[in-house]
């Protein structure tokens, strides 16, 4: 992805000052769902290996070893809001862990998979507008020779109304 997909995704970004697209591009108000299903392996990279099977146990106990099961088997989605609601009211410290992973708020940036490098948004920022003036430029440069065009073709000859671009 790029900064110009952030950018673009910020309304009114032309008007804005640099320290408003930087905040626009870098504020955490995006929910992130992670769209995967999560198996065990990928757990333990979330909770840490050794803790895999502590959560394996607790969730037997409460009778909830079926999210076990389910994540040894075809992977669970973590990032889908029954479920993540799900693991966020067991009271357990890995469950809550993997909920924060499934979903959280993201910054723009975040969104998109890019850092929130100040510098880069404000580059990609300017090197917009500039785009986005020059375009303006060539269309109002285009109409202006347009309309020469047409009175060039449309004039007499007599030098009092000749055509001035």
């Amino acid at each position: 992805m790029s900064y110009r997909k952030v950018i673009e995704a910020i309304e009114g970004w032309e008007r804005l000052s640099e320290q408003e697209v930087i905040d626009a591009a870098t504020r955490l108000d995006h929910v992130y769902a992670d769209p995967d299903k999560w198996t065990l392996l990928g757990f333990a990279t979330i909770i840490g290996p050794e803790n895999v099977q502590p959560l394996i146990d607790f969730l037997g106990t409460i009778g909830l070893g079926w999210i076990a099961t389910q994540a040894a088997a075809g992977g669970v989605p973590i990032g889908s809001k029954d479920f993540n609601d799900a693991m966020r009211a067991i009271p357990h410290p890995s469950c809550q862990m993997i909920a924060d992973r499934g979903r959280r708020m993201v910054s723009l940036c975040g969104l998109n998979k890019l850092p929130e490098v100040d510098a880069q948004i404000v580059a990609a920022w300017q090197g917009m507008k500039l785009e986005k003036t020059k375009a303006e430029k060539r269309r109002t440069g285009s109409t202006r020779w347009n309309n020469y065009a047409k009175a060039i073709d449309e004039w007499n000859g007599d030098p009092a109304t000749e055509p001035v671009l």
